[in-house]
């Protein structure tokens, strides 16, 4: 699903977040994950790109304090490991 931005080459992917005990926002790895796969890496895929430059922030790690994802390690490793295998 495509939202905001101009032209074919722009995706963003709304998150939904749900809460854990404390009442804090979360995403789970699983659901990130899938946006990945289901979403993301195929765009990726349909753009044809020749170059892929990734800025990958740590602000959606679980440790970030000012933040309210909770990815773990598990996922930027999925997410290095998918992006090296996938578009070789």
């Amino acid at each position: 699903m495509i939202f905001g931005g101009h032209g074919p080459n722009i995706l963003n992917v709304p998150l939904l977040m749900t809460r854990e005990a404390e009442s804090r926002l979360y995403i789970t790895d699983d659901y990130y994950q899938e946006i990945l796969i289901n979403q993301v890496f195929p765009f990726i895929e349909e753009q044809e790109p020749q170059l892929i430059i990734i800025s990958l922030g740590f602000d959606a790690h679980r440790d970030d304090p000012l933040e309210g994802m909770n990815i773990t390690d598990s996922t930027y490793l999925f997410l290095a490991i998918i992006l090296f295998c996938y578009f070789q």
